[in-house]
């Protein structure tokens, strides 16, 4: 038997055995009421604690059925904020692979690098430049594949062009160089007798063999027939020059008149 003794306010010791129970098998206590109000805070070690809204039974038992040592956690839940490194580094990181986690820096990937990327970034096809004389064209060292190796070339080295989508502006410059048209379509090249003056001269006399009715060659207005043209015309009022119009028939052209 052990004998306790306990005291209600100043009356006391009262004695009671610890080993002794009650009728429903509970061990003796000093004292045993369903509840004990308590008028004030704890302040003191032994004091009773009391119940509040936040701090109870329940959560007390839960608070230390979780309480660990600090810096042991191995995992945390989502986050409702961002969190504050204060100047430290996340480390030890697993390699990335799905959107929104975290790049590891590497040898490769630094943050200098990546700055120096985003600096020098640019839309596809926007390059300027003639690569020409800057990309090693040794099969299977090139940066790119080599048949697209095969098409650098200098500005002004392309001798064929594809099917042009729209006019080519020539911009007050020639076409040269051009061979005998042999077919419909093709152009017509400059010669010492084709040129752009004879063929107006030839539009404006109606020439090529077709009869030129009511003609006339007004005072001060000439016109030539050239070298192999044909003028054939129809006087008026008999004649074809008036005043001072002027009629020139170079090399072989010729003039058949009739009324």
């Amino acid at each position: 038997m052990a004998l306790k003794e306990f005291w209600n306010g100043s009356v006391g010791p009262l004695l009671y055995d610890d080993e002794d129970t009650y009728e429903d098998g509970e061990t003796l206590r000093g004292v045993r009421v369903d509840q004990i109000l308590l008028d004030s805070a704890p302040s003191t070690a032994g004091e009773g604690l009391r119940q509040t809204a936040t701090v109870t039974e329940d959560e007390l038992e839960d608070a230390i059925a979780k309480k660990h040592t600090q810096n042991t956690d191995t995992a945390l839940g989502a986050q409702s904020e961002d969190l504050d490194m204060n100047t430290h580094q996340v480390v030890a990181l697993s390699v990335p692979d799905a959107a929104g986690e975290a790049i590891r820096q590497t040898e490769k990937i630094t943050e200098v690098a990546l700055e120096d990327a985003v600096d020098k970034k640019h839309a596809s096809g926007s390059d300027d430049q003639d690569l020409s004389g800057f990309v090693e064209k040794v099969t299977g060292k090139s940066l790119v594949a080599d048949t697209e190796i095969a098409k650098i070339h200098s500005s002004g080295g392309d001798t064929s062009l594809g099917a042009q989508s729209e006019d080519l502006n020539m911009n007050s410059h020639q076409v040269v160089s051009l061979s005998v048209p042999d077919a419909a379509g093709e152009a017509i090249r400059q010669t010492t007798k084709i040129t752009e003056a004879a063929l107006e001269t030839v539009i404006d006399s109606g020439g090529g063999g077709q009869d030129i009715i009511d003609y006339r060659i007004e005072t001060g207005k000439s016109v030539t027939i050239e070298a192999y043209q044909y003028l054939d015309i129809k006087l008026v009022e008999e004649y074809i020059i008036e005043g001072t119009g002027t009629l020139t028939i170079n090399d072989n052209g010729f003039l058949n008149v009739g009324i």
